[in-house]
């Protein structure tokens, strides 16, 4: 026991005496802040000031919707002054404003003003007012002004399905035939389509479809045709389901009409054929015999 106590009583010694050195000998921070910094010091500081500026305008970059309108209103607030770059420094937003405006002012002198557009080489086909662009012109070529623009029922687009379907047209009406139509696209509705869907203008399909068919007599004949052909084909369909229906149902009297039927194989010629076996048999020849009736098939060997 008494070894246990002076072991104690000496480490108990020791952290004392190694407090004591700690506090009394413990290097003071110098709080002086005229501290003269080496070149090297100061290009380090440069570097990863640098640094900061590059990571907070990777930030602002990558920034959401919600997080720009968040971050418009705290500026707009001014709870801070100064706004952190990252990287451990703080610049004053009001420096930061001034070099923005100044390299702006800079640029602003040298920035042509952009030419007016002439307005008077488009005339509108409805009202005959002049304009510069529209959406029908753009994407279609048709000189109708957003004002006269009416795509619920005069200028209704379809999609490239409906005008194959409505107005009888290939790929080749759409696509290479002088002059090709213009088409609008757009991201398919669809979820699972891989394709844009294309839009085109109602009334250009019907005059495409007037040159390709001469008069809407003819269109409508051919519709007529064609939906005459498809219901002949479903008709030929449904009888086809229909008698496999009905052997499927009495297929025990259809056995026995195959079975009743006596049939004896009438042979044609002999004919020579290679080994059917794949095998290395040089001393045999393979003929076979084909039924003129039924087309059955006999194979056999000759030593």
């Amino acid at each position: 026991m008494s070894i246990g106590v002076a072991l104690c009583n000496y480490l108990l010694a020791i952290r004392i005496l190694f407090c004591f050195f700690f506090l009394n000998f413990q290097p003071k921070m110098s709080t002086d802040k005229n501290v003269e910094l080496t070149t090297e010091q100061i290009a380090q500081i440069e570097r990863n000031r640098q640094k900061a500026l590059l990571r907070q305008q990777k930030k602002q970059r990558d920034l959401t919707t919600d997080e720009v309108y968040r971050l418009e209103k705290y500026n707009e607030l001014n709870v801070h002054i100064s706004q952190d770059h990252g990287g451990g420094f703080f610049v004053d937003r009001q420096e930061l404003d001034q070099k923005i405006l100044a390299t702006s002012a800079t640029t602003s002198k040298f920035t042509q003003l952009p030419i007016k557009p002439d307005t008077k080489e488009n005339v509108c086909d409805e009202c005959e007012d002049n304009f510069s662009n529209s959406f029908l012109l753009t994407n279609f070529g048709e000189k109708i002004c957003d004002i006269c623009k009416d795509l619920k029922q005069k200028h209704q687009l379809i999609t490239r399905t409906e005008a194959k379907q409505e107005y009888l047209l290939t790929d080749v009406d759409l696509d290479k035939r002088e002059p090709p139509l213009k088409c609008l696209l757009k991201k398919n509705p669809r979820e699972y389509a891989r394709g844009h869907m294309r839009l085109y203008l109602r009334f250009q399909v019907e005059e495409r479809a007037l040159e390709v068919w001469g008069t809407e007599e003819q269109l409508e004949e051919e519709r007529e045709n064609r939906q005459a052909k498809r219901e002949g084909r479903k008709r030929k369909q449904f009888d086809k389901q229909i008698k496999e229906l009905r052997m499927q149902a009495r297929s025990s009297l259809y056995q026995k009409r195959l079975h009743s039927q006596s049939h004896e194989h009438d042979f044609g010629p002999e004919q020579s054929i290679e080994n059917p076996n794949d095998s290395d048999d040089s001393d045999s020849d393979y003929y076979q015999q084909t039924c003129k009736t039924c087309g059955f098939k006999k194979v056999f060997e000759k030593l």
